[in-house]
C-alpha cells in the first residue's frame, strides 16, 4: 500500500522522482463510482528558469507503480556526500544504458556510486570525458546536490561545490589493488 511506502502524503511534503526534489502543493479528491480518489499535485522544490511553471499530478493509487520516494535524512546525506571522495572499486564500464537505469531506479546511493564509477574510472585512465559522459556527470551531480541540499538545508549550488571538491579529493587516494 502507498501508505507503507510513502506514508500518507500531505501538502508541504517533499518527494523524490527521478532524482529530482518536488513539493506536494495540493491534494484534490475526486468522486468515482468506486469511491473517493485522491490526486497528488506537486512541483519542483528548487525553482529553475526551465521549471517554474512545471506542475505534475498523479493519482494516489498509482504511486505504488512508480519509484517516487521520500528524501533521505540528513545523516544518510552526510554519509553519501563523504562517500564521494572514496574512489570506486569496480572494473565495470559505465555506459549510457547503466546511467539511465540508475536514474530510473531513483536511489541516491546508486547515483553516488555511478558518479564515482564514471568519474574515477575515466580520470584513472587519464582520458577526457565524452560529451554524453559530461552530461551524465552534470545530471547526476545536480540530482545528488538537490536531494542532499534538501536534507542538509543547503542550497544545491553549495552542495555541488562540495561534490566537486570531494571528487577531486578522491583522485589523490590510491585505489586498492585486489
Amino acid at each position: 500500500m502507498v501508505e507503507l511506502e510513502l506514508g500518507k502524503l500531505k501538502i508541504g511534503d517533499k518527494i523524490i522522482d527521478f532524482g529530482r526534489v518536488y513539493r506536494v502543493f495540493k491534494i484534490s479528491c475526486h468522486k468515482t463510482p468506486a469511491g473517493e480518489k485522491r490526486v497528488i499535485h506537486f512541483r519542483p522544490y528548487f525553482k529553475r528558469s526551465g521549471n517554474r511553471s512545471l506542475v505534475c499530478t498523479i493519482p494516489e493509487e498509482s504511486l505504488l507503480k512508480t519509484n517516487i520516494r521520500r528524501p533521505v535524512g540528513s545523516g544518510e546525506a552526510r554519509v553519501l556526500l563523504r562517500k564521494i571522495s572514496t574512489p570506486a572499486q569496480t572494473t565495470k564500464g559505465a555506459d549510457l544504458d547503466w546511467a539511465r537505469q540508475v536514474i530510473a531506479e531513483n536511489d541516491l546511493a546508486s547515483m553516488v556510486d555511478f558518479l564515482k564509477y564514471l568519474y574515477y574510472g575515466r580520470k584513472r585512465e587519464e582520458k577526457d570525458f565524452t560529451t554524453s559522459q559530461k552530461r551524465i556527470i552534470n545530471s547526476l551531480i545536480n540530482r545528488i546536490a538537490g536531494e542532499v541540499g534538501l536534507a542538509l538545508r543547503k542550497k544545491p549550488e553549495q552542495v555541488r561545490e562540495s561534490i566537486n571538491c570531494n571528487l577531486k579529493k578522491g583522485l589523490k587516494i590510491k585505489p586498492k589493488v585486489s
